[in-house]
């Protein structure tokens, strides 16, 4: 049931974003605005692989693994970062194209030129941490609209112990 509550919520948000999706600019950037674009990610995510291998970690001790398996727990500490930190940068790259297709030439100069200035790191560092924050508000947000649909859903519709998907009639079509 889990694993059909993520799937709605990413359903959902699928749909919600569509109006955006729809208005990207999928030309590939100029290499001039490419090149200022990594320049910006840069600068705005300061310490980034050692921010995201810290989050990891609460993540991990927040789960116990060691207590319940000491083994798989020694495992992923090893392991664990190694493997998320590629699929981070290719986050990281993705985001770069994102940038160097969204801004103008002048407004990524605009851009570098604040956050190289002394105040532009210091929030630059400041939006990184907050992002993390919020990311962290999002979930259960998203858990518990999730929650709440399925269990409407499955008011109206016969869900059945177990089932991840309504019945094709609803409860008061049955009756």
């Amino acid at each position: 049931m889990k694993k059909f509550f993520a799937g709605a919520a990413v359903a959902l948000c699928v749909v919600m974003a569509s109006p955006v999706l729809a208005q990207s600019n999928d030309a590939p950037p100029s290499s001039e605005n490419l090149a200022l674009a990594r320049r910006v990610v840069a600068i705005t995510t300061p310490d980034y692989d050692k921010m995201i291998l810290a989050q990891m970690q609460a993540g991990l001790a927040e789960a116990r693994l060691h207590e319940a398996d000491p083994e798989i727990g020694k495992w992923m500490d090893k392991n664990a970062g190694l493997i998320l930190l590629p699929h981070m940068r290719t986050l990281l790259d993705q985001i770069t194209t994102v940038y160097a297709q969204r801004f103008t030439t002048a407004e990524l100069e605009a851009m570098l030129a604040f956050y190289e200035s002394p105040l532009g790191r210091v929030i630059a560092g400041k939006a990184l941490s907050i992002g993390v924050e919020v990311n962290a508000l999002v979930n259960p947000i998203i858990e518990a609209y999730a929650t709440e649909l399925l269990t409407r859903m499955c008011g109206e519709f016969d869900c059945g112990e177990g089932k991840s998907q309504p019945a094709a009639r609803s409860k008061s079509q049955q009756r």
